[in-house]
């Protein structure tokens, strides 16, 4: 699979973190040249502005004192030369040493304070947090618009790419003890969710194996663009996002017909709604148990409200009207295990049909608009949401509206579909804890890991996402045509709400090639340093 289009690299000049605000989040990004420049700056700026403060202050000494303490124009100088008085003033008066020991002391102060100061400047003036703007050569995301065959194929082989990225993200970054260094990109390690494992069954009642309130639920709650996707902005111009999918293992005997197929045998097939251009939805031949292989997993999905020919059709009873739908079936064959309990029999049993449905929706919710459902669109499938954004229904505004279509995008192959689709039974967390086609022991609650893993798949492919809208499209194949696929690059943004997209992605900075410096920071060492400077300057020498 290739590697992104084209390097991306970092944004160097004035911006705002509006995680901190305005005046906080103003911002001075550098390259370390530069920025090893602006520090050497500082630090000799703040040395000159600590001579010019002992001259003030000599100034203003000499002018409260009858005795002149010396001619000095630094601290260190007027620091040597205080201790070498008493030597010279023994016999001459009494007590020299005491006499002499505050002008020492401050002069010492001076030296330290001023020393210290310059020593840590860019700390003071680093800028808060650790992140940066990302850019890329050819921001706006993926375009599959102008679909052909070599396009097509490119999409799901980009898709199939990405989802083995994310599967590697997971399986390193979201966790509660992850350490990896490659956890520190994405302006937010792992997005939140909540699991509910007693939820009520999505589907028709008595469909799901167990009982009605035995589903698996994630929810992420209202994931904020700025501060969990990364899109810096203003509270003005961010929208909410929540995901919510809910699974259960589902009964198939009444989907189930046996067939004795010539040449085959034995043929399970499970009509829960014809998948063109099958007039059923998955087939097994009973025989491939005997034939050395280990867990095969299929899954088929439907996007409610959308029902081409070449789409599967849900059966009513798994059918939902305000939920995007992904049927799996995993199938044994010669995989052998220890014996479970009834609740992981829908994972790993004795039936030669386990079936496990999703229902996933998705909600888009204006913080600025009045609290209640009228700043939210409905908890709804993908294409409902997009009509009724579409209709602006929660008065959002052009910058909200670009960031809902940064997000939309992504929507349709952000779920669990894609997930598993093309992995097989590489999705299958319990695959990795076997050995020849032997399952050691897995927990009861084995699905509910399952589906975890990929609710937390599709999280990360969305921060993925995020980043290489902005940037430029990865896993994209060559074309004979040229070197990069330009086909697949979305248009130029041109308008002031699209183009400021192109350069408002934050990430963590993970790379000392960039410094950067808070413009509160600076402006407070510049303007107290120039205050001090000038003052200095005009003061005479005592």
């Amino acid at each position: 699979m290739s590697t992104p289009v084209a390097a991306t690299w970092t944004y160097t000049s004035v911006w705002i973190n509006w995680s901190y605000g305005t005046i906080r989040g103003a911002t001075l990004t550098l390259s370390k040249r530069y920025g090893g420049f602006l520090t050497a700056f500082l630090a000799i700026y703040i040395g000159f502005a600590g001579r010019m403060f002992w001259k003030t202050l000599s100034y203003a000494l000499y002018q409260h004192n009858t005795t002149r303490p010396g001619t000095t124009r630094d601290a260190l100088s007027a620091c040597l030369s205080l201790a070498w008085l008493p030597l010279s003033w023994r016999g001459r008066t009494n007590r020299p040493f005491i006499r002499i020991l505050p002008f020492a002391f401050l002069a010492a102060l001076n030296v330290g304070f001023f020393g210290i100061v310059s020593i840590f400047s860019s700390v003071a003036s680093s800028a808060p947090g650790n992140s940066t703007l990302i850019l890329g050569p050819r921001c706006g995301g993926y375009n599959n618009t102008s679909f052909s065959f070599s396009l097509g194929r490119n999409y799901l082989s980009k898709i199939l790419a990405d989802t083995y990225n994310a599967a590697t993200y997971v399986r390193q970054c979201y966790s509660a003890n992850a350490t990896d260094l490659g956890c520190g990109v994405y302006h937010r390690q792992s997005l939140p969710f909540t699991v509910n494992p007693n939820a009520t069954c999505p589907f028709a009642s008595g469909l799901c194996l167990f009982n009605d309130n035995s589903a698996f639920a994630m929810d992420t709650g209202l994931l904020d663009s700025h501060a969990d996707l990364g899109i810096n902005a203003p509270p003005q111009h961010r929208v909410l996002f929540r995901r919510v999918t809910t699974c259960a293992p589902i009964h198939a005997a009444q989907w189930a017909t046996q067939v004795n197929e010539s040449g085959f045998g034995p043929v399970w097939y499970i009509n829960a709604g014809p998948n063109p251009p099958s007039n059923y939805t998955f087939s097994y031949v009973i025989s491939t148990g005997s034939d050395g292989f280990g867990y095969a997993l299929s899954a088929v999905n439907a996007f409610a409200g959308y029902t081409p020919n070449t789409s599967w059709v849900p059966d009513a009873l798994i059918n939902r009207t305000d939920a995007d739908i992904t049927l799996m079936i995993l199938n044994q064959n010669t995989m052998a295990h220890e014996p479970v309990d009834d609740q992981n029999s829908s994972y790993i049993g004795d039936s030669d049909l386990r079936l496990l449905a999703c229902a996933e929706q998705y909600q888009i919710c204006n913080p600025n608009a009045v609290t209640g459902p009228a700043g939210c669109t409905l908890l709804t499938r993908e294409l409902p949401l997009l009509w009724e954004l579409s209709s602006n229904t929660v008065s959002l505004n052009f910058y909200q509206e670009y960031t809902v279509i940064r997000i939309q995008e992504h929507i349709s192959w952000m779920n669990i579909f894609h997930a598993v689709s093309g992995r097989g039974a590489a999705a299958l967390n319990a695959n990795e804890h076997t050995y020849r086609l032997i399952q050691s022991a897995i927990p009861s609650t084995q699905w509910h890991i399952e589906v975890s893993l990929w609710f937390s798949l599709c999280l990360a492919k969305l921060q993925a996402h995020m980043i290489e809208w902005a940037t430029a499209p990865t896993n994209i194949e060559p074309t004979s045509q040229s070197n990069t696929n330009t086909a697949a690059i979305s248009p130029a943004l041109v308008a002031p709400y699209q183009t400021i997209m192109c350069r408002n992605q934050l990430i963590h900075s993970t790379t000392s090639s960039y410094q950067s410096f808070s413009i509160l920071g600076l402006s407070l060492i510049i303007a107290v340093g120039g205050v001090i400077i000038i003052i200095g300057l005009f003061v005479d020498v005592v």
